[in-house]
């Protein structure tokens, strides 16, 4: 292109930008309003210059440590994924040191964008329009999901929550108290990286774009490994299901350990052992989830077995500072999915998905794609029905090297999913595999050269594609029509959550009225995010901080919390339904469920002040049981 075409390009663009500014500048309406239009604009260009930061700092080290993984379009995949690896280790040690503040998080930011110093070599993938109406298609609902107030219970119990409150201490949270902050933080602390510097739409912002480039690399992977078209069908296949589409615009960790397996899984086809430990190690830091799909990985290598071990020794060596610092704080490694007091399960693999019995097991493809709902245990989300349809198809590809390569993989880590718990969210850092099989047998089954044939396959897939989009596309754009107003600063806050989560009234008023040193523990209650004040325990699985403390401290249990500082409590209204855990004795139901919950009624009655109740929500004030005098002043 001449100096003069570019320019003029240049301009032109800048000229788009100046019009549609304006254009939301000038609106009569206000469609979205000025608040808004600044909140989304910091959280869009603290993600865009993070994730920018984080590939220079990947295409760095990739430069100097295997270069070869940066030729072609597919470098840039390789270099986001270890990008965000450095990005984790270095805010964890940031967190260890206890400078977890603003300035330090923006030096860190600077260090990590000094990576483009190397001048890595990289390729932007060509999207071609089928692909890019794929991207589309989540990113519409995504983008709204973004920008309206966070109310998904993971977010606010985790995926936002761990982040706030290591940006309040400084540093790591974790143990008894703060169990989720046990886990590895490889993604968390990116997201406290984000939330400081842009806003709270920052870290959605930043896993939508993860997300797109997650089904990008799909493409450009199943193009250099499988076939032409493999990539694409992968990316209908994952781009028309519920599950996928929920998530990309949530703060959350399935999605981005999917394109660390994808960027695995592209290391080990391509022999590049180093790449590969590198994405292993942070896959795991980001979900344990991914283990079965990385063994897939791992085990279909092109690499000699020497390699593959030293491959796998790095990526756990990766992730042994998440094992050593808990192991340092007195906690199981693993915590807090191992090392309870009392043997209490973190959760009962048999309350999800369609049952655990042989036959369940032969049925699980079917029962998980055509029986899935989307707000219950029964698998937690929606396939699209092509999946069936590629599931078969899958065998075409087996006649190639490339082929049973993936599918091997994809079968390996299909099983390990089906070891565990059957919600499909714990589906997807494996996904990327299922689908590619699942795409290059669709590929394969579509003739290339006109005719009776390619029409009838064409046409059986396209109307089986357009029967699946109700049930999956459906609820999300429906969802995201809900928060549309919110997203443009139409519905303010407060209105959004009283009219869409129940305990808003009780937090809401916590927020209000407690003193600023107040510090609460959260009962039963998922709440943690949006409490603006310390807090501790909050909910995990089954509640189970909350009942490991209260089985754990008997009737000390409010006066060991006031030890740490624990001013007053808000308490959720809960029970467990026996029909919930027909796999328990009645004995063992009321050990581990319905007696925590009675002691805790009475030990609050005896032991605390009732300052605020509504919709099922209470607070109350912690004191002696010789001082209870009954005022209701927080």
């Amino acid at each position: 292109m001449s100096a003069r075409r570019a320019a003029a390009a240049v301009a032109l663009g800048a000229c788009a930008v100046g019009v549609g500014a304006a254009s939301l500048a000038l609106d009569p309406a206000q469609t979205i309003t000025p608040d808004a239009a600044w909140r989304a604009s910091a959280g869009l260009g603290a993600a865009v210059a993070w994730l920018l930061a984080a590939v220079g700092a990947g295409g760095g080290l990739l430069s100097r440590l295997d270069p070869a993984l940066l030729d072609g379009p597919r470098g840039a995949l390789h270099a986001l994924v270890v990008g965000l690896l450095v990005w984790g280790l270095g805010a964890f040690g940031l967190a260890t040191a206890g400078l977890l503040h603003p300035t330090a998080v923006v030096l860190l930011g600077a260090v990590l964008a000094s990576g483009w110093l190397l001048r890595p070599r990289l390729v932007l993938p060509r999207v071609e329009p089928a692909v890019a109406f794929a991207l589309l298609v989540v990113a519409v609902p995504g983008l709204i999901d973004a920008l309206a107030p966070p109310i998904d219970t993971d977010e606010l119990y985790y995926h936002l929550a761990l982040p706030r409150k290591m940006l309040e201490a400084q540093g790591l949270v974790g143990g008894f108290l703060n169990p989720s902050g046990s886990r590895p933080m490889a993604l968390h602390l990116p997201f406290a990286c984000l939330l400081a510097t842009g806003g709270e739409a920052a870290p959605k912002l930043a896993h939508l774009g993860l997300t797109l480039a997650l089904l990008v690399g799909v493409v450009e992977v199943g193009r250099a490994h499988l076939h032409p078209r493999a990539g694409v069908w992968a990316v209908v296949l994952m781009a028309t299901s519920w599950n996928v589409g929920h998530d990309a615009g949530l703060a959350a960790n399935n999605l981005p350990t999917a394109l660390a397996v994808l960027a695995a899984l592209d290391a080990g086809l391509r022999g590049r052992w180093r790449g590969m430990a590198l994405a292993g190690g942070a896959a795991l830091s980001l979900k344990y989830t991914a283990a079965a799909a990385l063994v897939g990985c791992w085990l279909v290598a092109r690499a000699p077995l020497s390699r593959r071990v030293v491959a796998g020794a790095l990526a756990l060596a990766l992730v042994a500072p998440w094992w050593v610092t808990n192991a340092a704080h007195g906690l199981h490694p693993l915590f807090p999915f191992a090392g309870w007091p009392g043997d209490l399960p973190f959760q009962y693999l048999e309350r999800y998905g369609a049952g655990r019995a042989p036959l369940d097991f032969a049925l699980l493809p079917w029962n998980a794609v055509m029986t899935g709902e989307l707000h219950s245990n029964r698998f937690l989300g929606r396939l699209h029905p092509l999946w069936l349809v590629a599931g078969l198809a899958a065998v075409l590809g087996l006649a190639r090297p490339g082929g049973r390569r993936v599918a091997a993989a994809a079968a390996i880590a299909g099983v390990g999913w089906a070891m565990g718990p059957h919600w499909l969210r714990y589906l997807l850092p494996g996904m990327p595999l299922l689908a590619l099989a699942g795409g290059h047998g669709l590929a394969r089954a579509t003739p290339t050269q006109p005719g009776w044939a390619r029409t009838a396959a064409l046409g059986g897939l396209v109307a089986c594609l357009i029967a699946g989009l109700p049930a999956n596309l459906g609820p999300l754009y429906t969802e995201a029509a809900d928060r549309l107003p919110a997203a443009f600063g139409q519905q303010d806050r407060d209105a959004y959550y009283r009219d869409r989560y129940a305990p808003w009234a009780a937090v809401a008023w916590a927020n209000e009225h407690l003193p600023e040193d107040a510090r609460l523990a959260l009962m039963f209650d998922w709440s943690s995010y949006l409490v603006e004040r310390p807090v501790v325990l909050g909910s995990v699985e089954d509640h189970t901080p909350v009942r490991h403390w209260l089985n754990a401290h008997g009737d000390r249990s409010l006066i060991d919390l006031q030890a740490h500082g624990v001013t007053h409590v808000l308490v959720r209204r809960t029970r467990f339904l026996r029909k919930l855990y027909p796999f328990l004795s009645e004995a063992d139901l009321e050990r581990d469920f319905d007696g925590p919950v009675a002691a805790l009624d009475a030990l609050l009655l005896a032991e605390a002040t009732l300052v605020f109740e509504q919709d099922g929500s209470r607070v109350y004030r912690l004191e002696a049981p010789s001082d209870k005098k009954g005022s209701t002043e927080p």
